[in-house]
């Protein structure tokens, strides 16, 4: 079960989840996308471990 610490990091963590799965789909279109979505999820995992 996931747990937050603040409001703060909830938001943080849904924008950059949402943006990894936006960047995801956008990378059948163009290929620089799914680097970018790599950068959100590891943001993601930051945000959550490290907060």
């Amino acid at each position: 079960m996931i747990r937050f610490k603040s409001f703060t990091q909830m938001m943080f963590f849904i924008v950059f989840s949402v943006m990894s799965v936006i960047t995801f789909i956008g990378g059948f279109y163009n290929a620089i996308h799914f680097g970018l979505s790599a950068m959100s999820v590891a943001m993601c995992i930051t945000i959550y471990k490290h907060w």
